[in-house]
C-alpha cells in the first residue's frame, strides 16, 4: 500500500514539473523579445523588430527602376525620414551614385539576394554573393552592408545560418505592400492597416508606391510611430 502511494506521489510530482515547464515555455514564447531570440536560434529570419518602442521601419527592394528609386529618395528627404534599401548586386554595380546618395542621406543599404552571377543554392554561393555585394557597396558608399534579404520568403534554416556565420542577418518583413494592381490606395491599406510597434513594412519602386509613400509616412507619424531603419529596429 505504501509503495502504491509512493508511486502515485512520484508521478504527481513529475506531472506537476512537466505542467510547470510547459507553462514557463508558453510565458516566455509570448514575450516579444524572447520570441525573437527563439526564432533566430531556430533558423528563422527576422520578421519584425522589438515591440517595446513605438517605432516601425520602411524597407524597399531595389532591382531596377532607377528613376523611381530617385523619386523615393526625394520623398524621404522632403519628409526627413530614412528607410532600408535592399539592393541587388546588378543595380549596385550600375548605380554607385545612387548608393552614395542613399548612404549620405542616412538610409541603410542591405543586400538583396538576387545576383544570379553566383548560385544561391549552397553556403559557398551565398557567401560569395555577400562578399561580392559588400565590395561593391564599400567602393561606392564606404559602408559594409550587414542585412541580407533572401531571394525567397521560403527561407530554410541553413540559409539563415550561412548568412549569420558571415556576420550578417537574414531579414524579411512584417507587412508586404505589394499590389498586383499597383493601386496607391491598396498599397497604403496593405502598408498601414493594423500597424504595430516593431513592424517592418516592405515597399517596391512602383508608380503606385511613389504616389502612396507620402501618405504612408503621414499615417506612421499620425499613429505615433517613429521611423527607424530596419537594422536599428532589430538591434543589428
Amino acid at each position: 500500500m505504501k509503495a502504491h502511494v509512493s508511486r502515485i506521489l512520484k508521478y504527481a510530482v513529475i506531472n506537476l514539473f512537466l505542467v510547470s515547464l510547459i507553462a514557463g515555455i508558453y510565458v516566455l514564447a509570448s514575450n516579444e523579445d524572447v520570441r525573437e531570440v527563439l526564432n533566430s536560434t531556430a533558423g528563422f529570419p527576422v520578421y519584425h523588430g522589438s515591440q517595446q518602442w513605438k517605432k516601425a521601419a520602411l524597407e524597399c527592394c531595389v532591382d531596377g527602376s532607377e528613376k523611381r528609386v530617385i523619386q523615393i529618395l526625394d520623398i524621404m528627404k522632403e519628409n526627413r525620414a530614412a528607410l532600408t534599401f535592399y539592393v541587388s548586386a546588378p543595380f549596385a554595380r550600375a548605380n554607385p551614385d545612387i548608393l552614395r546618395r542613399m548612404s549620405d542621406e542616412g538610409h541603410e543599404i542591405g543586400m538583396l539576394g538576387r545576383d544570379y552571377q553566383y548560385g544561391l543554392d549552397s553556403a559557398d554561393g551565398i557567401i560569395r554573393d555577400i562578399k561580392y555585394f559588400q565590395s561593391i557597396v564599400l567602393d561606392a558608399a564606404g559602408v559594409r552592408p550587414l542585412l541580407y534579404m533572401p531571394y525567397s520568403d521560403s527561407v530554410e534554416g541553413d540559409i539563415v545560418g550561412t548568412v549569420a556565420s558571415f556576420g550578417c542577418k537574414a531579414v524579411l518583413f512584417t507587412r508586404n505592400s505589394f499590389s498586383l494592381s499597383d493601386t496607391p490606395s491598396e498599397i497604403l491599406h496593405r502598408a498601414v492597416k493594423g500597424l504595430g510597434n516593431g513592424d517592418l513594412i516592405m515597399l517596391y519602386p512602383t508608380a503606385g508606391t511613389i504616389e502612396a509613400l507620402p501618405r504612408i509616412i503621414y499615417e506612421l507619424r499620425r499613429q505615433g510611430l517613429d521611423m527607424e531603419t530596419a537594422g536599428r529596429l532589430i538591434g543589428y
